[in-house]
């Protein structure tokens, strides 16, 4: 079987690199020159631990190929993965301009197939009913009979992607009556984990449910932390006894009081859910203020770092991405953390995994912003004092810092 993979960021590099070591011909399709070179060149655009050395794996074996179109691509495909982005609009609801226009495409170059027929995956986050309402009318108005819709929602997490690709908690395959695909059956067959077959809409909600979750736990517990510190209650103890119970509070994953929740998914499908409760004119409080929640944290952090820093006092901030070992920034409240300092004039410098290390890197550092000239190599910080380490994103790590140094450690509170 060979595979399109549409889309190259976090989820479709990460599926194309996993899917050439499984044997698969994969193909990569982005219209994004940079990301293609990248791909031709043995690499990938964006950082994720392991994945370079997939891709040179893959290319040593002839098992990776690379376009910029879909339209160059199709005679020779069985199964497009589409992995192209679906962000927020203002009202939180995703924007679905990119799945539109890949939709449109592979419509048309369907007409190619005469005796064949494809099928095409979506991995992109969806609010439910987005198959019915905006796929298959496109896939209607270009006549494209020869294409199968499938949904299946990914659940990779930046920095343990392939490990999470390739022993996922469970795998949910979406259809238009629940029954199996041919295609997606032949990617999971050697995979152990349980595969749940759906209809579209509860494939759809799935991801948006889960995140959503995610999201309130870290908030919870965030709360949770912020009213035993001011009651000087050991958060600590709280914690270890409140994860102790596997039976009804499930999982201690994501409930671990510290820093506010950012990135890609959560907040976008945050935003996705409490737009869908909204649509329908609900009341759901606990989802609509999860986001608030959040932003309080947030400034309740940076209450934390003004109340322990002077203005003479030499300060560095370690970590701006949104998570060690990855170079996204995406809604990444460390980065928005480290900008209230440098409007507040403080005296800092920034140390990340990531972007210390690549400095050279005038594209990816022009991501960053103003704080970009904040940045330091680690032999700079190694060759500097500073009177408060503020660990962020637990690059700080990198430093192998003594005991004596003074760290303000904002993933956790006690």
């Amino acid at each position: 079987m060979n595979i399109g993979v549409v889309g190259l960021g976090y989820v479709g590099i990460v599926s194309l690199a996993c899917l050439s070591k499984m044997g698969f011909k994969v193909t990569g399709i982005d219209t994004d020159q940079k990301k293609v070179d990248a791909l031709k060149n043995g690499c990938s655009y964006i950082y994720e631990p392991g994945v370079d050395k997939l891709i040179k794996d893959g290319l040593k074996k002839g098992k990776i190929f690379s376009s910029n179109k879909i339209n160059s691509s199709i005679n020779d495909l069985d199964l497009f993965l589409v992995c192209v982005g679906t962000p927020s609009k203002a009202d939180g609801s995703h924007d679905y301009s990119y799945i539109e226009n890949v939709t449109k495409e592979i419509a048309i170059c369907s007409k190619k197939l005469k005796h064949k027929k494809v099928t095409v995956a979506f991995r992109s986050t969806f609010q439910p009913g987005t198959i019915d309402k905006v796929i298959l009318p496109i896939l209607d108005k270009y006549k494209a009979t020869n294409v199968d819709v499938v949904y299946n929602p990914e659940f990779l997490r930046e920095s343990t992607a392939i490990d999470d690709f390739f022993m996922p908690s469970r795998i949910v395959v979406g259809t238009s009556d629940g029954s199996a695909s041919k295609h997606m059956n032949q990617i999971y067959k050697s995979f152990d984990a349980k595969i749940f077959l759906t209809k579209f809409k509860e494939a759809e909600i799935t991801k948006l449910i889960d995140n959503t979750w995610h999201a309130l736990k870290v908030s919870f517990m965030n709360e949770i932390a912020r009213i035993s510190e001011t009651n000087e209650i050991n958060i600590s103890k709280i914690y270890d006894i409140f994860v102790a119970d596997n039976i009804l509070n499930i999982s201690k994953h994501y409930l671990r009081p510290g820093g506010p929740f950012g990135g890609s998914c959560l907040p976008k499908d945050l935003r996705a859910l409490e737009s869908l409760s909204k649509l329908h004119k609900l009341n759901n409080p606990i989802i609509e203020n999860i986001s608030l929640s959040n932003a309080n944290h947030q400034e309740y952090l940076v209450n934390k770092i003004l109340h322990r820093t002077g203005k003479n006092k030499k300060i560095l901030f370690c970590g701006v991405t949104f998570k060690r070992n990855t170079d996204d920034l995406r809604e990444s409240p460390w980065l928005s953390i480290a900008n209230v300092l440098k409007e507040q004039n403080l005296d800092f410098d920034i140390y990340d995994s990531y972007y210390s290390s690549n400095k050279t890197n005038k594209e990816k550092n022009t991501f960053l912003g103003p704080i970009s000239e904040n940045i330091v190599s680690i032999n700079d910080v190694r060759n500097s004092k500073y009177d408060l380490y503020i660990n962020a994103n637990n690059s700080i790590v990198d430093l192998g810092l003594k005991s004596t140094n003074t760290v303000l450690d904002l993933n956790r509170l006690d």
